[in-house]
C-alpha cells in the first residue's frame, strides 16, 4: 500500500509542476509548449481522472489564461477579479427576495459602484496598495469616506 501512495504523490507533484509551467510561463510560446508537455504526460497516465479534467479546463480556458501576454502590465494572477466575483456572488444571493427587475438593476449598480471605490489593501503590487480601481485608472476622486452613502444621498431617483 505504501508504494502506491508514494507513486500517487509523485504523480500529483509532477502534475502540479507541469501545470505551474503552463500557467506561469515566461512567454506565450513557452506556455503552449508546456501545455503540449502536460497533454503528453496525461496520455501516459490515462487512468488519472483529475488530470483529464485539468487538461479539459486548461484547453477550454487557454486563450483566457494567455491574455496577460497580449496586454503588457497585466498580471497573470487573477486575484483582484476573483475578489470581485466573490463579493458579487455573496451580495447577489440577497436578490432572491427582490420582486421587481428595476430593484435588481439598482442593487447590481450599487454593488458595482461600491467595488469601484473599494481600496485594494492586500495587493502584491506595491503601487496598487491602498488605491481604488478608479484611482488606478487615474481618475481624480474627492476624499469622501462613505461613497455608497454619498451616492445614495445625492444621486438617488
Amino acid at each position: 500500500m505504501i508504494p502506491f501512495v508514494r507513486i500517487k504523490n509523485e504523480i500529483d507533484k509532477e502534475i502540479k509542476r507541469l501545470t505551474e509551467r503552463v500557467l506561469f510561463a515566461a512567454t506565450k510560446q513557452e506556455a503552449i509548449s508546456s501545455l503540449d508537455e502536460l497533454q503528453r504526460y496525461a496520455q501516459e497516465h490515462q487512468g488519472h481522472k483529475k488530470l483529464q479534467e485539468l487538461i479539459g479546463v486548461l484547453k477550454r480556458n487557454f486563450d483566457l489564461l494567455l491574455t496577460h501576454f497580449d496586454n503588457p502590465g497585466m498580471s497573470p494572477y487573477n486575484n483582484v477579479l476573483e475578489g470581485f466575483n466573490y463579493i458579487v456572488k455573496r451580495r447577489t444571493r440577497l436578490m432572491k427576495g427582490f420582486k421587481k427587475p428595476i430593484n435588481i438593476n439598482k442593487w447590481l449598480k450599487l454593488i458595482l459602484t461600491d467595488w469601484r471605490f473599494h481600496y485594494l489593501k492586500e495587493s502584491q503590487f506595491e503601487d496598487r496598495k491602498n488605491k481604488s480601481p478608479l484611482e488606478l485608472a487615474s481618475c481624480k476622486l474627492p476624499k469622501i469616506h462613505n461613497w455608497i452613502k454619498y451616492i445614495y444621498g445625492n444621486y438617488r431617483n
